[in-house]
């Protein structure tokens, strides 16, 4: 039995740098006070004064090392079960980001009383970024 491991030699590096950018488009819009960002703000309990007073570069460092991991975790997978492309790719993001990050972010969001919009919300992100980059991979 292969063990996932095996497959980082498989994983295309450049293809896994570039499905990152998607994360930060995506989220760059997605959060965005016209979009859902005010809600985002509101579920989340944050104000203004807050995201000023936040280390950015700091947010931005950890998303980068996540979307990282994720990514590569995303490009294991493919290898492993030889999805090769844009719509294997794009099918088997979405359905890791829905089984396990969106589930885990429910779980999470319910302990700490937030609205179960705010695990719509994000688990949406989360859906359309891994799909995206699932199709990246899968392209290049």
């Amino acid at each position: 039995m292969d063990l996932l491991i095996f497959h980082l030699g498989n994983v295309n590096w450049v293809a896994v740098l570039v499905a990152l950018l998607p994360s930060f488009v995506i989220g760059s819009v997605w959060y965005a006070p016209p979009v859902f960002g005010t809600y985002w703000m509101k579920a989340s309990d944050l104000k203004q004064k807050d995201l000023e007073q936040a280390n950015f570069l700091q947010s931005l460092a950890i998303t980068t090392v996540m979307n990282f991991v994720m990514v590569t975790g995303l490009a294991v997978l493919m290898s492993a079960l030889v999805f090769d492309t844009v719509l294997q790719g794009m099918v088997l993001g979405a359905l890791v980001s829905l089984a396990f990050a969106t589930t885990s972010r429910g779980v999470h969001t319910a302990f700490e009383y937030r609205p179960f919009g705010l695990v719509l919300l994000n688990g949406a992100h989360d859906v359309l970024f891994l799909a995206t980059a699932g199709a990246i991979l899968g392209a290049l």
